[in-house]
């Protein structure tokens, strides 16, 4: 007779405070950073991709020389052309939600949430498995510092597997044009997320539009007069107001 298996006690995980840096001048000094940033946030039918890009001091000058900026002032053609030499002089880490993973995720976590949880993942690899030696870590600020703890705090207590950070971090608006650690996680984020739509434009058989207006609109209206809508669940992220406006037109012309 097999013995009965001891049921698994559920340990408890407290999340390490975070020790918050301010910028002051000449912070960035012969230091190796860590910069994250995301993209996709206001696509409606489009994935999020967040990177974290570890970026030693002594690489800084060889990275600007390719041109390295915030990925939204670079052209996608730019941005392509650069990442193959950009990979070389960075260690990074990209992680990403589905529009379904993010649908899904959704349920119980905000967009703001869902951005720190990528954020916190991306992190912790650098940190945890990689061990890169990073004297602290820039996020591009998307929310307060309030906000950012509350997140941080819920994600590493929660069942997710998010763990603490090991090192201080600094937020920063418009981080991207501050240091060039986040530029590059801005742009090593943007490649990925252009090959990701690559795939996607041809399973679909057809370019997809990106941001929130009338042709987006359009595009997911054709999308469920050919495949339903409970397949536009799989292709945009559903909590957008865009959702409400497709529902109603689709519900009117049934009418």
């Amino acid at each position: 007779m097999a013995k009965p298996q001891a049921k698994k006690t559920e340990v408890k995980k407290d999340a390490k405070p975070i020790k918050f840096l301010e910028y002051t001048n000449g912070i960035f000094d012969n230091k190796n950073l860590i910069g994250v940033d995301e993209t996709g946030v206001g696509d409606y039918l489009t994935p999020l991709v967040a990177c974290a890009a570890f970026v030693e001091s002594n690489n800084i000058d060889k990275i600007k020389a390719l041109g390295v900026t915030d990925s939204k002032l670079m052209t996608d053609k730019k941005i392509l052309e650069v990442f193959p030499k950009l990979k070389d002089l960075v260690i990074f880490r990209v992680n990403h939600l589905t529009q379904k993973g993010y649908n899904n995720l959704n349920k119980y976590m905000n967009a703001n949430e869902l951005k720190m949880f990528l954020h916190i993942k991306s992190i912790n690899h650098l940190e945890l498995k990689l061990k890169v030696n990073s004297d602290f870590t820039i996020i591009d600020q998307f929310s307060n510092e309030a906000s950012i703890v509350k997140y941080y705090t819920s994600l590493v207590e929660g069942k997710l597997t998010a763990e603490s950070f090991s090192k201080p971090v600094m937020l920063l608006e418009k981080a991207e044009s501050k240091h060039v650690s986040v530029a590059a996680a801005s742009v090593i984020a943007r490649y990925h997320f252009l090959k990701m739509m690559e795939e996607q434009d041809e399973e679909l058989e057809m370019k997809t539009p990106l941001g929130t207006n009338e042709i987006v609109e359009k595009f997911a209206m054709d999308f469920v007069s050919n495949y339903g809508r409970k397949a536009l669940y799989s292709l945009a992220k559903i909590s957008f107001k865009t959702t409400e406006k497709i529902d109603k037109i689709m519900e009117g012309k049934k009418s």
